[in-house]
């Protein structure tokens, strides 16, 4: 573990410079490690979806994506020969094999064997056109379109667990690494085991910017008192002494029907944070939303240390209020009253640059940040131009980028049990994977009418507003800078729309970990060590 550099009121180590030289000079392998690592299998998705659909000019768009088909596919400004023949062909394969397997919900077994010997087939075909590359990725993307109709691969271009979003490589040796933390609520808690595998490499950020759940991982994390205080907070069994379907009534009408949690979660934050302001806790920035007394909408909170030029923005208050309004989600979590002088600031793009807008009020309502900025990678961008160092941007998503939804996962499910269960010849195995599917059944149809509540209603459709959120901030914030997006929920691995309780949290945690694991691999992996190598000679 890099024990770093300590900072003068800064409760965390910063990055050992040596080793923040190293990345930003091998910057240019990371960017094409991840690319051929990660983000190829999106290629081949997108191909196979448009394969699915039937249309020439769908494949024939993604097809031009990739440069080395491109070339292969034009010569002298027109379209080879070839090129059309292959379309035209893969048109025949969507009509004669592709079309008829719509009418299945799930795979069936027996169609499986079959598909693969037309794949086989259409190949043998094409094995005289001379463009490898175009075969090749026709190739992948036949394969995996059983996967990618019933959805089980992820087509979002974005979507794989770690992506780079960011343009041409800038390098510069004394760059600042940011770190950029979504809300996800519950989901939160796969930080404590992502966020100490940076530590354990040494990997501190210089400054750290979270949203709601975000924020309060971001706050634990700089507070100095390690990873165990976000697994602490987020714990469920803490978090479960906040609110019980007993309270529930009570907290509502305590907090004048403002949200279900009530005072319980003002009380949680004051007891996990006390009585630290941004002042004693630097380089940490919050994103919240002021809506009332006035419509000022996104706003920062934080202060930096010197290593950021002492970058800060609004009132120095205590940490827990402006966390708990950076998670207050309307009608579930009230918002954060500030009963005194409050400057609010924002940071957005001005005609010269970056600037600062600030209101000063007498009052303020602090409420969920995630309205705003579910994942603050925009304003971590223009903190970075305000301190005018364009320096490296790691952020984490919450938010299942993944287009098939764990509803649908459900369903698949319970149709290949039935199916399965029809083709049993035992009559006990018939009646234990009906059972099963029942079950399932059941299950799924309580978790709907739990959803269906009033409370919750409002919570999925947050959720849903937060997933487009976050897919209009990466294609603002994507063709700029050193930018690495690390999708914690790309498959749904830390579940749905968990409010305060997760399943399985110590899996999340470990899995959280492993991520963060494979980020450090990338960022100090074989490549870094061969430059250090190099650097000692």
């Amino acid at each position: 573990m890099g024990n770093g550099v300590r900072v003068k009121g800064r409760r965390v180590p910063t990055i050992d410079e040596s080793k923040r030289k190293r990345i930003f000079q091998n910057m240019g392998t990371i960017k094409e490690r991840i690319i051929r690592e990660y983000q190829q299998e999106t290629y081949s998705a997108e191909l196979a979806q448009r394969i699915c659909d039937g249309k020439i000019a769908g494949i024939f768009s993604i097809m031009k994506k990739n440069r080395a088909v491109r070339n292969e596919i034009y010569e002298d400004g027109r379209l080879k020969k070839e090129a059309t023949e292959l379309l035209l062909k893969l048109h025949s394969f969507y009509l004669n094999t592709i079309s008829p397997m719509g009418e299945y919900k799930v795979m069936p077994k027996r169609i499986a064997p079959e598909y693969g010997e037309r794949v086989k087939e259409l190949m043998e075909e094409l094995k005289d056109i001379d463009m490898p590359f175009m075969i090749r990725a026709v190739e992948d993307s036949l394969n995996i379109i059983p996967h990618v109709m019933f959805g089980g691969v992820r087509t979002s271009r974005f979507g794989t667990r770690i992506a780079w979003i960011g343009g041409d490589v800038e390098r510069d040796t004394v760059a600042p690494i940011g770190l950029v933390l979504s809300g996800g609520s519950a989901k939160g808690i796969a930080y404590a085991g992502f966020l100490k595998a940076l530590e354990e490499e040494g990997l501190w950020p210089d400054f750290v910017i979270g949203t709601s759940v975000g924020a309060l991982a971001a706050a634990c994390f700089f507070s100095g008192e390690g990873i165990d205080k976000i697994r602490r907070t987020l714990n469920p069994k803490n978090l479960g002494k906040i609110f019980t379907p007993l309270q529930g009534p009570f907290m509502l009408i305590a907090s004048k029907f403002r949200g279900i949690l009530g005072m319980g979660f003002d009380r949680y934050m004051k007891k996990v944070f006390g009585k630290a302001k941004f002042s004693s806790m630097r380089d940490v920035y919050i994103v919240g939303t002021i809506q009332n007394p006035v419509q000022f909408g996104k706003v920062l909170i934080g202060q930096g240390s010197t290593i950021n030029n002492g970058l800060s923005f609004s009132e120095d208050i205590a940490v827990w209020q402006a966390v708990m309004g950076s998670c207050a989600i309307q009608g579930i979590i009230p918002p954060a009253v500030i009963r005194k002088r409050f400057k609010a600031e924002r940071l957005v793009k001005g005609e010269f640059g970056v600037k600062s807008d600030s209101i000063i009020l007498d009052h303020i309502m602090l409420e969920d940040g995630s309205v705003v900025e579910h994942l603050p990678l925009l304003s971590g961008e223009l903190i970075m131009e305000k301190m005018g160092k364009p320096g490296l941007l790691i952020a984490v998503n919450l938010s299942n980028m993944n287009p098939a939804s764990i509803q649908n996962k459900e369903r698949i499910a319970i149709a290949r049990m039935l199916i399965e269960a029809s083709r049993e010849r035992g009559a006990v195995r018939k009646i234990v994977k009906k059972v099963r599917a029942l079950y399932l059944l059941i299950k799924s149809k309580v978790r709907e009418y739990f959803r269906s509540t009033a409370p919750m209603r409002a919570y999925l459709g947050f959720e849903a507003t937060y997933e487009h959120n976050v897919r209009q901030t990466v294609n603002v914030v994507k063709g700029s800078g050193n930018k690495i997006l690390v999708n914690l929920n790309a498959n749904g691995e830390l579940g749905g729309a968990e409010l305060i309780k997760i399943k399985n949290t110590e899996e999340c945690i470990e899995y959280g970990y492993s991520v963060g694991k494979e980020l450090c691999s990338i960022l100090l992996g074989k490549e870094f060590n061969k430059v250090l190598e190099q650097g000692d000679k």
